[in-house]
């Protein structure tokens, strides 16, 4: 009981001298302190962008709990715990600096290349215009299983896979149907691999990917499989197979894999995932447009145009039955 009373005591005492401090502060508050904590919450508010989704969010996540209990640790005057989390934190800054180095290396090129506009790439997910390629990638994915062609593509969602990109062949091209196609094409020495495309451009080529190691995969499925799941366990990405043996075509998603989908399947689910609603919207308002705008002159002149002929028929038929009774005769 007395140690709960401590216990409670301490919480107390911890959260009126944050008050009070706030209150010192808030006090002695000026504008520069107004700008500078505008600039900190913009710089923090592009970095959560940055990390979301990200393997770097976990790390980030597992950080914040470690420092959670430091604070604890503090607040309840374990001092074996403040002890040693002190020394770890005394060696932290490097150890970030280490574990965040592909994406501190994305961010800094980002910047670096477009100072006006890096910032705002940060939480960019690049997903305007996407229609126009989910087309493409449709058309292709219907040929390849047409004709039997092996394909992995991979499209990043909120995650950026800088490592799987770097193991293959950078492209940073404009998605078409014939440009994937001729990827996969088995003569092709980029087809041995998978595709990345990321923000509505085929990035990469011929990248690695994990392979899964869950036991209760169907035997059935090849290593294409295998490493679609595999990829889609550890990163948000969505994954489109074409089976070189069968062609059928399968998604996965979050180690998920949903076999034989037609590609109007697979169109329904790319623009669910990646085109915006205002994107969809004004597709839809567009496409409902033009069909209404083509059937109206088509159904207004049909009536006229059957009309004639079968005036022109009936003319036809009863000059035939005039002239029958002269010949006979």
């Amino acid at each position: 009981m007395e140690a709960l009373e401590k216990f409670a005591s301490n919480i107390a005492d911890f959260w009126i001298g944050m008050l009070s401090f706030a209150k010192i502060q808030l006090s002695n508050i000026t504008v520069t302190d107004v700008v500078d904590i505008v600039v900190m919450a913009v710089l923090l508010l592009f970095v959560y962008g940055f990390i979301r989704g990200r393997r770097a969010g976990k790390l980030v996540l597992g950080i914040v709990v470690w420092m959670a209990i430091f604070a604890l640790g503090k607040v309840l005057k374990l001092y074996t715990v403040s002890f040693l989390f002190g020394y770890i934190f005394q060696a932290g800054i490097i150890a970030l600096v280490v574990l965040f180095q592909p994406e501190l290396r994305t961010a800094l090129e980002r910047v670096g290349g477009e100072p006006l506009r890096g910032l705002k790439g940060l939480s960019d997910n690049g997903r305007t215009d996407a229609h126009l390629w989910i087309r493409d990638v449709c058309e292709a994915a219907s040929e390849m299983s047409r004709s039997k062609t092996g394909a992995l593509m991979v499209f990043e969602r909120s995650a950026v896979l800088t490592e799987t990109a770097q193991s293959g062949i950078e492209l940073d091209a404009k998605i078409s149907s014939h440009l994937i196609r001729n990827v996969f094409f088995n003569k092709s020495p980029l087809h041995d691999g998978a595709i990345l495309i990321r923000e509505g451009r085929l990035h990469a080529a011929s990248c690695l990917l994990p392979l899964t190691r869950r036991s209760d995969i169907d035997q059935a499925l090849g290593t294409r499989h295998r490493a679609a799941i595999g990829i889609s366990e550890i990163s948000d990405v969505f994954v489109v197979v074409v089976s070189e043996e069968t062609g059928k075509i399968s998604v996965v998603e979050n180690g998920v894999i949903t076999r034989d989908i037609t590609a109007q399947a697979l169109k329904v689910m790319l623009t669910e995932r990646f085109v915006s609603q205002k994107d969809l919207r004004e597709e839809i308002e567009a496409e409902v447009a033009s069909d209404f705008a083509v059937p109206v002159s088509d159904e207004t002149d049909a009536p006229a145009e059957a009309e004639k002929e079968l005036t022109e028929s009936q003319a036809s038929a009863a000059k035939e039955t005039q002239d029958e009774p002269t010949k006979g005769e």
